[in-house]
């Protein structure tokens, strides 16, 4: 049985800087971290021995959209069996919070916990803002 060759990739129009123009709105792709003239910022929290990192931004339609990472100093001895990441362990989540239902929506990432997340965001964007 021959293989066939892989389907050649569409092209990304987001990555060139286009708005998508389908029939259903992704807000989300109309982010931009780059843009200067939208309402964003970042602030630091320490929540335990977490330094929590986040960077959000505001759409037009009332919601934020944020990115937290989470760095943890690698204090655990090893034994000489593994390497400490530089850093030490980081986490990452993002999430998307409606500003008129003071909720948030949507959160995503690969961590057991999100609570913390929650706290780091309430702490760096809802009590600032």
């Amino acid at each position: 049985m021959r293989a066939s060759a892989a389907p050649a990739p569409r092209e990304d129009p987001l990555s060139r800087g286009q708005v998508y123009d389908g029939d259903l709105p992704v807000l989300q792709w109309e982010i931009n971290p780059q843009d200067a003239s939208a309402r964003s910022g970042t602030t630091n929290i320490i929540i335990e021995d977490w330094e929590m990192r986040l960077w959000w931004q505001v759409h037009p339609d009332r919601i934020v959209y944020a990115s937290l990472q989470a760095m943890q100093e690698d204090l655990t001895n090893h034994q000489g069996a593994a390497r400490p990441h530089p850093v030490g362990r980081s986490e990452a989540v993002n999430l998307v919070y409606d500003i008129d239902r003071k909720a948030i929506v949507a959160i995503y990432g690969t961590v057991r916990d999100f609570r913390p997340f929650v706290d780091a965001f309430y702490q760096g964007y809802v009590l600032q803002n």
